[in-house]
């Protein structure tokens, strides 16, 4: 009969045995023999692969999630997603301002000596305009929005068909256009960042009070945005308006290039299995969140120009 303690051992080798491939280099593939740095690197991957292991059984541990997006905000506990939706106006409005940054990319383009884009093209964005003028007055957003970007609309309208007329543009012309038109861009930007941070403050609100102060206090809000990070960002001011700065990097993050719920509660899981594995090893639970070689470049920082990178 197994003993407790060996049968335990055998559910473990078995796992083990399960779980991790043969390396490539192991097996007989008539090829030519693998180097060092390929057996190194199947025998790496099969490391990480048990490292991420733990991944589910991290995450269960974080009792919600929070995703804060610009048309509204998410709630995830365990298996349940709860959706706190803002108005559309300010992802209807951005098609204003996008207007014009292609305005930017097209007449950047006919100013070159090697065009990608024609006049043709010059008139396909104009019949946009017309398009987007026309869906202004349906906008859910404040009447100081609408003028403003009615106001954006027109004046790259007038510089589109100017150089339409020409069959030419200048630089000279672009910076004037494109800085004509940044009062009313700014007045937009306010007028919707407003409403937008009001809304998102309001649905964190309305989030805690919803679960006890046990859950509230492990609560992780992740702020989706581009792979170029945006100082100052809205999503990131409105959570810490809520859960204080000090939860900036502990409890607030950003996620570079992810919206997505499955890959933000990957991004999550990252993150908490490297806290965990942190506070084991090195009794710093945010010492993973560093590059694994900080040490060495604050050392060489400090000694060749004086300077620290930030924590």
């Amino acid at each position: 009969m197994l003993t407790l303690q060996k049968r335990f051992m055998f559910c473990v080798a078995a796992l083990l045995m399960t779980s991790v491939q043969v390396p490539s280099w192991a097996q007989s593939t008539g090829t030519e023999p693998a180097t060092v740095s390929d057996k190194l690197a199947d025998l790496n991957t099969g490391f990480i692969t048990l490292y991420r292991a733990q991944n589910t059984s991290v995450l269960a541990q974080l009792p919600l999630i929070v995703i804060v997006n610009y048309d509204g905000v998410i709630a995830i506990e365990q298996t349940q997603r709860t959706q706190y939706a803002f108005s559309p106006g300010h992802y209807e409005i951005k098609a204003a301002l996008h207007a014009v940054l292609a305005y930017q990319g097209l007449m950047n383009e006919l100013a070159g000596p090697n065009a990608t884009l024609t006049w043709r093209d010059a008139e396909g964005y104009s019949s946009s305009l017309v398009a987007l003028m026309s869906l202004i007055p349906e906008i859910q957003a404040s009447a100081g929005a609408r003028q403003g970007a009615t106001a954006v609309i027109s004046k790259l309208q007038q510089a589109t068909r100017a150089a339409i007329a020409q069959q030419k543009v200048t630089l000279k012309d672009i910076a004037l256009t494109l800085s004509s038109v940044e009062p009313e861009v700014m007045t937009v930007n306010n007028e919707i960042g407003q409403s937008t941070i009001k809304a998102m403050i309001a649905a964190l609100k309305a989030i805690e009070e919803k679960v006890t102060p046990s859950i509230w206090e492990k609560v992780i809000v992740v702020v989706p945005g581009p792979a170029t990070a945006r100082v100052n960002n809205l999503g990131i001011a409105a959570a810490s308006a809520v859960l204080g700065k000090s939860a900036l990097g502990k409890q607030i993050f950003y996620s570079e290039a992810i919206y997505d719920d499955e890959g933000i509660l990957r991004y999550v899981q990252m993150l908490m299995r490297d806290k965990h594995f942190s506070t084991l090893m090195f009794d710093q639970p945010y010492r993973m969140w560093r590059d694994v070689l900080s040490e060495t470049s604050e050392k060489y920082l400090s000694e060749n120009t004086g300077a620290l990178l930030a924590r």
